[in-house]
């Protein structure tokens, strides 16, 4: 799938990327579903590849709540059983410890010990589903717990109204993997099936604002088309009296593109953007 992104806005990200505070483990009461329940179960798998440590969220040791961790010097070996639980709204769209943007739209995962990136296969061992996830952030800093995922991630495994799920994980070897065809997307949200309940209408785009000064709804204007492949359009209205220009980005089709484009907004100061549909 495309990304939402322009090159030299992913470049940038990269660049001004840091480490996020670990993040705390799924509560239904201060965190949650998306308002609309999206049906990832059909995401497509991942396929673990080489990639290099990231210099944000590996350092070691290092200590949470009193207690060190240390980070794993690779992952053979590694097979653990415990407790998964996942987080969702509340951090859809905020750093993780590596400086990536955390998209619970993603198979990922975080994990205390085990270097990042780095892939898992998560098994639920109350119902025998499994996943491949891909780490880019630590936690879950819950004793008995040993991995928190991602809304996809929990989806497909079983979990999401239970919260929690017994699991068995396993660090997995890219070498183990070699000559398969990856689907992965680290800058966003990963690869998605073209299936009907995943696009919006056609209509559907983003208001970011609306000026008074024609002036100013071009220098936005300008700054959204540096950011993301959608067009970037300015609708004049009159409303009492007087003369708006509208800033809107779109149409979006995709339910995913929409969630993302948000929570860039919101990470870059844009404010929290409408959705109107034409």
């Amino acid at each position: 799938m495309k990304s939402i992104f322009r090159l030299s806005s992913v470049v940038l990200a990269g660049l001004l990327a840091a480490c996020a505070a670990p993040q705390p483990t799924f509560d239904q009461l201060k965190d949650g579903y998306p308002a609309k329940r999206v049906d990832m179960t059909a995401a497509p798998s991942l396929t673990p590849i080489h990639e290099p440590r990231t210099r944000a969220g590996n350092k070691s040791p290092y200590t949470v709540k009193g207690k060190t961790y240390r980070i794993r010097d690779g992952v053979d070996g590694y097979r653990e059983q415990g407790y998964a639980s996942w987080y969702g709204t509340k951090f859809h769209g905020r750093r993780t410890a590596n400086g990536e943007v955390y998209n619970m739209y993603a198979l990922s995962g975080a994990h205390k010990t085990l270097p990042i990136p780095s892939y898992v296969q998560v098994t639920n061992l109350e119902n025998g589903r499994n996943i491949i996830v891909r780490l880019n952030d630590r936690g879950p800093f819950v004793d008995g717990r040993v991995i928190d995922l991602s809304y996809t991630a929990a989806q497909k495994l079983g979990m999401l109204e239970s919260g929690t799920a017994r699991v068995e994980v396993v660090a997995l070897n890219p070498d183990d993997f070699a000559g398969k065809v990856a689907s992965n997307s680290h800058a966003g949200a990963n690869s998605l099936p073209e299936d009907a309940s995943f696009k919006l209408q056609p209509t559907t785009r983003l208001q970011v604002g609306a000026y008074g000064s024609k002036q100013k709804a071009a220098e936005i204007q300008r700054k959204l088309e540096e950011i993301f492949i959608y067009p970037v359009a300015i609708d004049p209205v009159s409303s009492a009296g007087k003369r708006l220009y509208r800033v809107r980005i779109g149409p979006i089709q995709r339910f995913e593109h929409l969630a993302e484009i948000q929570n860039e907004l919101l990470a870059r100061n844009f404010g929290r953007a409408q959705v109107v549909h034409d």
